[in-house]
């Protein structure tokens, strides 16, 4: 081989070298780089919900009973969830917690101020429960007084001079608006999954609005009507919830907050007889819930401080 034709090869050669250094030192900065991406990065919470063998149990507590029931269960921390029958179901009361929500988030917006208030007028009399029956037409109550007493109380009057004000369609947008299957009209059909929505939004409300979202969350950890739901948990758990009841319907919708873990559950019913049979077996699904969850999280190392016990202790609750 001549000198020419080595010395062209060896010039040749060099440059190929040299994109090589550069190739392995743009692949070395990538890896640093993705690295450095997974070692920020949390790992993902344990699992600790194992939603068909829920299910199975659920359905056998419900089973033999009188009427028809649904529930929806999500688990905040994980995202793990599932549905039984959610199908549209009346309401009642529980149409309050939504009603409630929307006005605090406009307020949050400053679409409407908590403090103006509002004249009871003889068509919002309403009879069951409440504390405002003998209240006299004329007199004028603060929103935000309204807002405690138809959650705590579960107020209908107060409710409804609640709904005059904000107006039937605007509620109905709202439903839409927060994504419900089922849309508020004059019939207050709901369904758990719905209801499930609201109950999540409204913790997602308290982590967002340190005053107004917490306020409204104590209302519903002060709810009088802990006869379902709350039957099934242990008194050291925290329940932010709201009831409702119809004749033959039996429906509880809340925020389970424990130490390591907070979720909603939702149970609704109809034609269920005699309330004290929905009581009972919203009871037994709750505690079915409560006790599935609570095992699987310990054995599953999840550990760290619930979403909702971390809001509970900004609020020194």
């Amino acid at each position: 081989m001549s000198a020419v034709k080595r010395k062209a090869r060896r010039r040749s050669s060099t440059p190929r070298i040299g994109r090589h250094i550069v190739l392995m030192a743009v692949l070395f900065v990538l890896a640093s780089y993705a690295l450095r991406g997974a070692e920020g990065k949390k790992p993902a919470p344990p699992a600790v919900l194992d939603a068909e063998a829920l299910s199975k149990e659920l359905a056998q507590i419900v089973e033999g009973q009188p009427g028809t029931y649904g529930i929806y269960l999500k688990v905040l921390e994980t995202g793990e969830g599932l549905e039984i029958n959610d199908v549209e179901f009346p309401a009642a009361s529980c149409y309050k917690l939504p009603l409630a929500l929307m006005i605090y988030e406009d307020a949050a917006r400053g679409r409407r101020k908590l403090d103006s208030k509002i004249a009871l007028q003889r068509g919002d009399w309403e009879a069951g429960t409440g504390v405002l029956q003998a209240a006299k037409a004329g007199t004028q109550f603060a929103i935000r007084h309204l807002v405690r007493l138809s959650v705590v109380d579960s107020d209908n009057i107060a409710a409804n001079m609640l709904l005059r004000t904000v107006g039937k369609a605007a509620l109905a947008d709202y439903y839409k608006k927060c994504g419900a299957r089922v849309a508020f009209s004059a019939d207050n059909l709901s369904s758990p999954k719905d209801m499930g929505l609201f109950a999540e939004r409204l913790v997602k409300f308290a982590q967002e609005q340190r005053d107004l979202g917490r306020e409204l969350l104590s209302c519903f950890l002060e709810s009088k009507s802990k006869d379902r739901l709350a039957l099934g948990l242990p008194d050291d758990v925290e329940l932010a919830n709201k009831i409702g009841t119809l004749p033959g319907v039996v429906n509880d919708v809340g925020v389970v907050i424990g130490d390591n873990m907070t979720y909603v559950l939702a149970v609704m019913s109809k034609e269920v007889g005699a309330t004290e049979n929905g009581q009972r077996t919203i009871k037994l699904a709750s505690l079915a819930v409560y006790r599935h969850l609570s095992q699987r999280a310990i054995s599953g190392g999840l550990t760290a401080t619930a979403i909702g016990k971390q809001i509970l202790e900004s609020m020194d609750y």
